[in-house]
């Protein structure tokens, strides 16, 4: 697959207006060779980060957003985007005085597969109130064999990323195992040069175990979760017996704020955008009110009588080859013992090896043993 953007072209009919492709000119982000030093801390220059959107996101950040299905994680996710890219948009609060507004503003990248750009992204950016011109969205069939930090260079005056759901980040990773920590690695490192925020998306998950932490409750593998700088989730909160209306939380679940409020509760309403003369329904994110930290804190401890997230069988299956070859090869029928008794059935390995690209040789010597090691280490 070619890397010149240009490729992008011939897909612009099959999005909807919002989708800018990405400028082949690209954006140069020097660096500068460092070694490890020692020095005292008066010889630290301290600095602050710049805010995003105060006091929940500030610049150079790694954010989880998760909660249940229908909790509007993606269309909050968008408003936030809407905000960054629109100098002159400012939500307001319909139940209380005030509004919420960027810091800092720029251009906006969102990478999904569970909505159609057509059908749904290009109708919920209009309606949160974003400008086209900042707004970019990316068809995600263009990261199987892409690296997602390739094509984030091309973004000029790229402030916030928004990925829904998180496993797209490691997609283009394939040919190196599925290699979710070295994904990781580089759009932490991309965000740093760039001084752009992250925020990955996850899903809710049901089981029955229980956790005093409701980030344990999304499907956020570890290596991605203990990452995460602040993590939020959208909590369901309360029902108007009458009108059947749903109010939803916004709060912090991972780290502590400053400033005056930790969270905000928020609506889903039905909208109209109209393009060409045609109109379109959809719906959008209002905001309600700010949470009184009393509030925050009863809906943060009546989560620990919640249900949490546990890895797929394939996902266990996976990080038990990680683990097992990450010295180096190991004989084939001896990986297997181990994993059976593990629990790890033969059928679900041979999926995971599968998805890992695990490379199987026979063992010099003449001994005829099949042995294993990851593609890295092939």
């Amino acid at each position: 697959m070619s890397n010149n953007l240009d490729d992008f072209d011939d897909k612009r009919k099959h999005i909807g207006a919002h989708n800018r492709w990405l400028n082949p000119q690209q954006n140069q982000h020097k660096r500068t060779t460092t070694y490890d030093q020692v020095v005292p801390v008066s010889e630290v220059t301290p600095r602050d980060k710049p805010p995003l959107i105060d006091p929940f996101f500030s610049t150079n950040e790694f954010v989880g957003l998760c909660g249940p299905e229908g909790s509007a994680k993606t269309q909050l996710a968008i408003l936030m985007g809407a905000l960054i890219t629109n100098k002159d948009l400012a939500q307001p609060f319909s139940d209380s005085k005030g509004t919420l507004t960027a810091d800092t503003f720029g251009t906006v990248v969102f990478i999904g597969t569970e909505d159609d750009v057509e059908f749904d992204i290009w109708h919920r950016v209009t309606a949160a109130g974003a400008l086209p011109e900042n707004y970019y969205v990316l068809n995600p069939g263009s990261l199987s064999e892409r690296k997602l930090k390739d094509t984030l260079y091309a973004v000029k005056n790229l402030k916030l990323i928004i990925i829904d759901h998180w496993s797209l980040i490691y997609r283009g990773y394939r040919s190196k195992g599925n290699n979710l920590i070295d994904s990781v690695k580089d759009i932490l490192e991309f965000a740093k040069g760039t001084g752009a925020t992250t925020i990955v998306i996850g899903h809710y998950c049901k089981s029955a175990k229980k956790t005093i932490s409701p980030i344990d409750r999304a499907d956020f593998p570890k290596p991605l979760r203990i990452k995460l700088r602040k993590a939020f989730y959208c909590e369901p909160n309360s029902i108007n017996p009458e009108t059947g209306e749903r109010l939803f939380a916004f709060i912090s679940v991972k780290t502590s704020h400053t400033g005056d409020f930790p969270g905000f509760l928020y609506r889903i309403v039905p909208a109209v955008v109209e393009k060409d003369g045609q109109q379109f329904k959809t719906s959008r994110v209002e905001l309600v009110r700010l949470m009184t930290i009393p509030e925050v804190a009863e809906i943060t401890a009546n989560s620990a009588n919640l249900p949490i997230a546990t890895p797929s069988k394939l996902d266990a299956a996976i990080a038990f080859l990680l683990e097992a070859l990450k010295d180096g090869p190991a004989v084939g029928n001896e990986v297997i013992a181990v994993a059976t008794k593990a629990g790890i059935s033969v059928g679900t390995l041979t999926r995971a090896r599968k998805e890992l690209d695990v490379q199987h040789n026979k063992e010099s010597g003449g001994s005829g043993r099949s042995v294993w090691s990851l593609p890295d280490a092939a």
